[in-house]
């Protein structure tokens, strides 16, 4: 098969790029569900077969995913991706999120996803880029501070995160969108964080996002070779410490000693000291950003 420069191939057709509408238009979308539909002789939504119906629903909404991925995935339109990919800030409109909420459509109809797919939604989160940005664009309307309770997985210790404990995970109004940023405003992404990343969500809440979401960033991480943090990452624990001293029971005093023992307390109780010191800067930090925030100096 001679292709053409310019020209893609899908589904064992030659797309001539000029022939793809503008990403992110509402062209675009009819575009890609015509194409996904290619081929089939009959109205879908009309069929009167229950089950043949729903196969051929998932089949359409396959190849509208490996469309779009393709798509954006492309290298000859980068710039066109990355410029409808921008924040509106100013701008009426906002043809990212159309395209990212009919591809959520495209995998809910599915029910599940695939490792490439997993990964790829990588590509589709977006956000602020540091906190500073976030604190002066971003509005309580459009995204919400999560509380320490539903961040945990992503205020683990890391090199770019140092504790993690001052990490933020800031969420979009409709769930899809994600933003983490350490303890220096920073934003912590598959590049630079991949453990602590936000991440791009397929469905909101629910089942559904246990599913789609949750359950294969626990099988395949965020990132590839970098795995999950487990079911239950002690982010929360480590925030909420207090001081506390440590003892030694009186059987174990008498068998090493009274010596041994007090040094063993002293040792324990300065690591007690660094804990609790990591959790009260952490709860003031992020008293002082949520009072930035919201204007309110609790949660």
């Amino acid at each position: 098969m001679s292709v053409q420069k310019g020209a893609r191939v899908y589904e064992g057709q030659i797309i001539r790029a000029w022939k793809r509408p503008k990403l992110g238009s509402d062209k675009y979308l009819d575009y890609v569900d015509q194409l996904a539909r290619k081929d089939i002789d009959f109205d879908i939504d009309d069929y009167k077969n229950i089950v043949d119906a729903s196969s051929l629903q998932i089949i359409v909404a396959q190849r509208a995913i490996k469309k779009i991925m393709l798509d954006v995935n492309n290298e000859d339109i980068c710039d066109e991706f990355e410029n409808i990919k921008k924040i509106p800030y100013e701008k009426p409109g906002d043809p990212w999120r159309i395209v990212c909420l009919q591809f959520n459509k495209y995998i809910t109809k599915i029910g599940s996803v695939s490792k490439q797919v997993h990964y790829f939604r990588n590509k589709l989160n977006r956000y602020p880029e540091t906190l500073d940005e976030m604190l002066k664009h971003g509005t309580e309307e459009e995204w919400e501070l999560y509380k320490v309770g539903k961040s945990i997985y992503h205020m683990l210790r890391t090199d770019f995160s140092d504790t993690g404990l001052k990490n933020l995970k800031f969420v979009c109004r409709d769930g899809i969108f994600e933003a983490v940023y350490n303890h220096e405003g920073k934003i912590c992404d598959e590049d630079t964080d991949p453990a602590n990343m936000g991440t791009y969500n397929y469905i909101k809440d629910g089942i559904g996002h246990g599913n789609l979401d949750v359950m294969p960033y626990h099988f395949y991480g965020n990132v590839p070779g970098v795995p999950s943090a487990g079911v239950y990452p002690d982010s929360e624990q480590r925030y909420n410490y207090v001081f506390r001293s440590a003892t030694i029971d009186a059987r174990t005093r008498r068998a090493i000693g009274p010596k041994r023992a007090e040094s063993l307390i002293s040792a324990e109780n300065e690591k007690n000291r660094i804990k609790a010191n990591e959790a009260e800067e952490a709860r003031a930090y992020r008293a002082d950003i949520l009072k930035k925030w919201t204007g309110k100096g609790d949660e």
